[in-house]
């Protein structure tokens, strides 16, 4: 009898896991899930084989809202939230980004003091990282180039803060405000002169960067999704605990090419970038109706207080 329930136990178990082959097993779900390559699908890497990928939230993904084809969206969190009021079958259950932006400095600026005048790169402007960019440094007279994805700067800060503006342009760029891994994965000399993690809970006055939340479709199944929610929940602690957790699940993808184009950056680079509590990529796990006036907050913060009040209706119980 003992046996049998052994064999029981061990059934139940493998039929909650998918093993790949790479002596890694994933969560097994048939919810069809989506998130933007970085931080968010390293927040999901425990379902990294059945998850889909985008470089391009904003138009690849941000769509998605309103076709109704995804159980799972992963999305910065004021976009979710807008799609839902514009009638998005959607509700919003955890946050697990929570900031993982960085002003390098170059070395070029003669004072080492980031001040009106100084040259700056920063990328996606209409999005979460360019509006917290504006709402931290809206108070200087930068000049200002803006790029539209993470990578774009990673380019800039290999090249030692050179940005080719056009055929004829090439200017010397001063700071770059970027995101993590790449500070990790860049070869410069370029040093970390402000984590905006940190900044933004200053000049907030101890407010969180709610970046990239879990949306969930109404119509999914119920059991499925809390299964989901729970095993996020604890991946991520995992992870932050013992950061080879997250790399393995990673690293389960196959050749650093395929991590990287499932991803968005190869595990070992990951790895870095949370080791040794650092956390640099900013994650965690806050359950939204737990995190409901921090969300709202956040959100009205970097839309001049544009979006209002969160209403416990978009939000996944």
């Amino acid at each position: 009898m003992k046996k049998q329930l052994l064999l029981l136990g061990l059934i139940a178990t493998l039929s909650a896991c998918t093993n790949t082959g790479n002596n890694v097993s994933y969560h097994k779900t048939d919810l069809k899930m989506l998130a933007p390559t970085g931080a968010p699908a390293v927040a999901l890497s425990g379902y990294a084989n059945a998850l889909e990928t985008t470089t391009d939230p904003q138009n690849a993904l941000m769509p998605k809202f309103m076709t109704n084809e995804y159980d799972i969206i992963v999305a910065p969190t004021h976009g979710g939230l807008t799609k839902i009021k514009q009638g998005a079958n959607y509700l919003l259950a955890a946050t697990v980004s929570f900031g993982n932006f960085y002003l390098l400095s170059t070395g070029k600026d003669d004072d080492g003091v980031l001040n009106n005048g100084d040259k700056v790169m920063y990328f996606q402007p209409t999005d979460i990282p360019g509006k917290v960019f504006k709402y931290l440094y809206s108070n200087l007279e930068l000049d200002l180039y803006d790029v539209d994805a993470a990578n774009k700067t990673a380019l800039a800060i290999n090249n030692g803060g050179n940005y080719k503006v056009d055929e004829t342009t090439t200017v010397q760029l001063d700071y770059i405000f970027t995101a993590e891994p790449i500070v990790t994965n860049t070869n410069s000399v370029s040093k970390i002169y402000e984590s905006a993690r940190d900044a933004f809970n200053i000049r907030s006055g101890g407010k969180q960067i709610m970046q990239a939340s879990i949306f969930v479709n109404k119509n999914a199944d119920k059991a499925k999704v809390n299964e989901f929610l729970e095993n996020i929940e604890g991946d991520i602690k995992a992870g932050l605990k013992t950061p080879g957790t997250l790399r393995n699940y990673v690293k389960g993808l196959g050749s650093e090419t395929e991590q990287a184009h499932k991803m968005g950056f190869t595990a070992e680079v990951i790895y870095k970038a949370t080791k040794n509590n650092n956390n640099g990529l900013g994650l965690g796990y806050r359950k939204a109706i737990d995190a409901k006036q921090d969300i709202q907050d956040f959100v009205n913060l970097i839309t001049n207080n544009t979006y209002g009040e969160l209403s416990e209706e978009v939000i996944y119980q």
